[in-house]
């Protein structure tokens, strides 16, 4: 059978060319920066020199690496459709806008308002990439009820904080209240980030009893957090101890739930999902127009010897291209697409 160009699926969608230009200028700055933050330390460790102007220049190419590599992760996560599109282009523009202070900073060139300014784009920043694994459960629906919960918690925190900054809270409440209200706010829009995490993971890819311990360290950190933010206890020496041995095992548990589900996801794929296992099938010869039963794999035309070639494959998503075959229910598990 003469090969034939691959259709493509009915959802299918070209990448935004503003989204490939976009990303594509951040990945040639952010390249850029790198090179020439490696030549220059080479430079500075060769000559043993140091200035104020190389330190301005060092941090200005810091700056451009970290805000670059985050805007990074979310254009490739808009090139994935990894969350809502607006609320991608949004944490890109609080996370531009903060490296924009940030260098403006590092050079010196403060405006009016400034501390309200930088305080008001990172309080905006961390609410959006603390909300950001909760809106992708929301646009995959998948732990919808908690995903609106989490994402309460984050605005909530953020409403909170930039209140106190433009606002003044202190005044209606004693400003011990009110940053002990924030710090509460933070430490739960934290642990709901983890939790989002967590969930984004593929269903049934990493043990029950491991995502609970992840689970159960977050919030335990959060919750101890808030209790000695609200006690003023973390001076005591324990309690520091405590938290750090805490925040520790959250971190591990939560990456070892994420290595074992792509541990788990990568022998998943290096196994051939199961396929109907079919003798024959019928067709009719592209070069006799005969009718016949042929062999799946090699076989010739009973009448005219022609030789082609038939190959069975699962369904796979049009979105993500996961395995379809002996799924439970007809909804993609990797994102969330009904078929």
């Amino acid at each position: 059978m003469p090969d034939r160009a691959p259709s493509k699926p009915r959802s299918y969608r070209p990448e935004d060319p503003l989204l490939k230009a976009v990303r594509r200028g951040v990945l040639i700055a952010f390249g850029a920066a790198l090179l020439a933050l490696g030549v220059l330390g080479v430079w500075v460790l060769l000559a043993s020199t140091s200035s104020r102007t190389y330190d301005r220049v060092f941090g200005s190419l810091v700056t451009v690496v970290v805000f670059g590599g985050v805007i990074l992760g979310a254009l490739e996560g808009m090139s994935r459709r990894a969350g809502p599109r607006w609320f991608m282009w949004l944490l890109c523009g609080f996370t531009t806008v903060s490296a924009a202070l940030v260098l403006l900073d590092i050079w010196g060139l403060r405006f009016q308002r400034w501390n309200t300014s930088v305080s008001t784009v990172f309080i905006l920043a961390g609410a959006s990439i603390a909300a950001w694994p909760n809106a992708v459960l929301l646009e995959r629906r998948r732990w919808t009820t908690w995903a609106k919960g989490a994402l309460g918690i984050s605005a909530a925190a953020a409403l909170w904080s930039l209140a106190d900054v433009w606002l003044n809270t202190s005044l209606l409440l004693p400003a011990d209240v009110t940053e002990k209200v924030m710090g509460v706010l933070w430490f739960a829009a934290a642990a709901s980030f983890q939790t989002g995490l967590l969930g984004m993971l593929k269903p049934n890819s990493a043990p029950g009893w491991l995502l609970l311990l992840a689970l159960a360290f977050g919030w335990g950190l959060a919750a101890t957090m808030s209790v000695a933010v609200a006690s003023e206890a973390f001076d005591d020496d324990l309690v520091s101890r405590g938290l750090g041995v805490l925040g520790i095992l959250a971190v591990c548990a939560t990456l070892l739930c994420a290595i074992v589900s792509l541990a788990r996801a990568a022998r998943a794929k290096s196994i051939a999902p199961g396929v109907p296992l079919i003798a024959d099938i019928q067709i009719v010869c592209p070069v006799c127009a005969a009718s016949q039963r042929a062999k799946v794999g090699s076989d010739s035309c009973s009448v005219c010897a022609c030789h082609f070639e038939i190959k069975v494959t699962p369904a796979a998503c049009p979105e993500c291209g996961y395995s379809l075959a002996d799924l439970p229910e007809r909804k993609c598990p990797e994102c969330g697409r009904q078929f």
